[in-house]
């Protein structure tokens, strides 16, 4: 036993010095956060006059035209009586309301917990429990609230350790956990991947994550920040590979 400590302790610290070796070469992709209020929360409002950056199967959001809508969600919220720190749940289907919410809900100074439209009402029931959320917005939820809330005032209520959004796991090993997001973290993370992936104005990805997974955080903020487009896969199209293959050649997936 003390032979198999040795060698596992050994196994560690060697994979330990390896990523401090990787990371101490890669300083540009670690960047010290400003304080957030500096700038939109992800930020991705960089470009007001740029193209279409959010595309699902019925339309597209101009920058403006996002910047907009998630302003008027977060007035919307705060009016509700939404506080800091506190979940909002999103239960939609694959369209760009959803990142308008999600934006807004960040200017708000809440996170918000992502359901899957399919889940069964059970889980819901108790993920909706469980995270104690404010409340539950849908699709038609932030199209009224746009329209309720037409001429918001821009607003940005979170921090660097204010909470951007909690995501329950699969439940496999027993009841789903949430697990929370400070947006000190999530910033980090876009950053990086925008730096990883070399992301510009000119890049097009498309989002085949499902929102209700991690995956999706990686699809759909980086490119935002780049002032790229995000093209949101139909349900139909991310379950068929022709299908898909089809759909990223039309838009000319980058």
């Amino acid at each position: 036993q003390g032979s198999q400590y040795r060698d596992l302790r050994s196994g560690f610290e060697a994979l330990l010095a390896q990523m401090k070796k990787t990371l101490s070469k890669t300083p540009e992709l670690l960047p010290i956060l400003k304080e957030i209020g500096e700038i939109s929360p992800l930020p991705i409002i960089a470009k007001p006059n740029a193209g279409m950056p959010v595309t699902d199967s019925e339309g597209s959001y101009t920058y403006a035209e996002l910047d907009q809508a998630s302003d008027a969600v977060a007035a919307w919220l705060i009016g509700q009586g939404v506080a800091e720190n506190s979940f909002v749940a999103l239960r939609m289907g694959r369209v760009k309301e959803f990142v308008a919410a999600a934006i807004g809900i960040h200017k708000a100074g809440a996170a918000y917990v992502p359901i899957d439209a399919d889940y069964p009402e059970d889980r819901v029931s108790y993920m909706l429990e469980d995270s104690q959320a404010a409340l539950l917005m849908t699709e038609e939820t932030v199209r009224q609230a746009v329209k309720d809330s037409a001429d918001a005032q821009p607003v940005l209520r979170a921090g660097p350790d204010t909470l951007a959004y909690m995501i329950y796991t699969s439940g496999s090993t027993g009841r789903p956990k949430g697990v929370m997001i400070p947006h000190r973290a999530l910033t980090n993370f876009v950053h990086f991947i925008a730096s990883r992936w070399g992301l510009t104005e000119k890049s097009r990805i498309a989002c085949h994550s499902n929102f209700a997974f991690d995956a999706s955080v990686e699809d759909l903020y980086p490119v935002l920040t780049a002032g790229g487009e995000l093209f949101i896969v139909p349900e139909e199209v991310r379950r068929d590979v022709e299908e898909m293959r089809r759909y990223l050649k039309a838009n000319a997936i980058s």
